[in-house]
């Protein structure tokens, strides 16, 4: 099952960016959290992390670069 768990106008990402408009979602499987996501408006996909405590994000945005979402053709 995949569960909003909250919005938020302003994100702290762990890289110390503040990112607007992101949504955390999580996917429950028996009762347990497996993976939590955050994802940006118009951003797409901004943190990753498992249970067991791996981890993606965001680092940085560089200023003049086009940083368009990652087209994933199976979506």
């Amino acid at each position: 099952v995949m569960a909003f768990k909250e919005y938020h106008d302003v994100w702290d990402a762990p890289s110390n960016l503040a990112i607007d408009d992101v949504i955390e979602v999580q996917w429950i499987l028996n009762d347990e959290i497996i993976e939590t996501y955050w994802y940006a408006a118009g951003l797409g996909l901004v943190m990753w992390r498992a249970n067991d405590g791996r981890q993606s994000f965001v680092s940085s945005f560089v200023a003049g670069e086009n940083n368009q979402r990652e087209v994933i053709g199976c979506l």
